[in-house]
């Protein structure tokens, strides 16, 4: 899954339980949600990335979180 796949499949299960009734309202806390979800991530990904000096999951979540940004 490319990381432009994978943001907007976060933001889409974020959107299907929010509660707001205006569409953009409702991506903006989706799109918050999903950013905290990566964000959490990312604390593992360093972590694993200082441990075995492998940071290719660091690299992709960035590139989730970046595109999460453009939607």
């Amino acid at each position: 899954m490319t990381p432009k796949q994978k943001a907007k499949e976060l933001v889409e299960r974020f959107m299907k339980w929010s509660k707001y009734e205006n569409h953009v309202r409702n991506k903006r806390v989706a799109k918050q949600c999903a950013l905290i979800c990566v964000d959490e991530d990312l604390k593992l990904a360093k972590y694993i990335g200082d441990k075995y000096n492998d940071w290719s999951k660091w690299n992709e979540l960035q590139e989730v979180k970046q595109e999460i940004d453009k939607l």
